[in-house]
């Protein structure tokens, strides 16, 4: 029985590896009219491009370990600390923190009852500027919309 089923697959099998073949065959056919040269079949790259291709990408996984923390704060001995990011996000709004950012920028705000623009995520700051009326533009990077907060800021605190 499964001898049979085989078999019977195999044909299967045949059958469409041949009619892939002619439909290739007709497609390279059209695509050479339309190019004017034959179609180069199963073009290998150099070993020297792989290799260049795998620096590449393992130069960039490098670059994105190296990672600078958006917030620099030293948060493992806060006692808010065992809290998780969604707890103290709640906790941070109910108790009015601008905008926000990482835990350790939430723990911050909540040790100190400060936090810098710069530690803030994009999200935040652009929240920020919405309820303050600040004008910003989407396109603007996070230090341009820290540049135009503390414009704001001075402005507010000199008029």
């Amino acid at each position: 029985m499964a001898k049979r089923l085989w078999n019977h697959e195999k044909k299967d099998l045949a059958k469409k590896i041949k009619f892939r073949k002619e439909e290739l065959e007709e497609n390279n056919a059209e695509m050479e009219s339309y190019i004017g040269h034959p179609v180069p079949r199963g073009v290998l790259r150099d070993r020297k491009e792989k290799e260049e291709d795998a620096r590449i990408s393992n130069e960039m996984w490098a670059s994105r370990r190296n990672a600078v923390p958006v917030c620099d704060y030293d948060w493992k001995d806060s006692h808010w600390a065992d809290r998780t990011e969604r707890e103290l996000r709640e906790i941070c709004s109910r108790r009015g923190m601008p905008g926000y950012g990482p835990k350790a920028a939430m723990l911050k705000w909540l040790d100190t009852g400060k936090i810098d623009y710069q530690d803030m995520y994009m999200g935040g700051l652009n929240r920020i500027c919405r309820e303050r009326g600040v004008d910003y533009k989407e396109s603007d990077k996070k230090a341009d919309l820290v540049r135009r907060l503390n414009e704001a800021d001075e402005a507010e605190g000199s008029g």
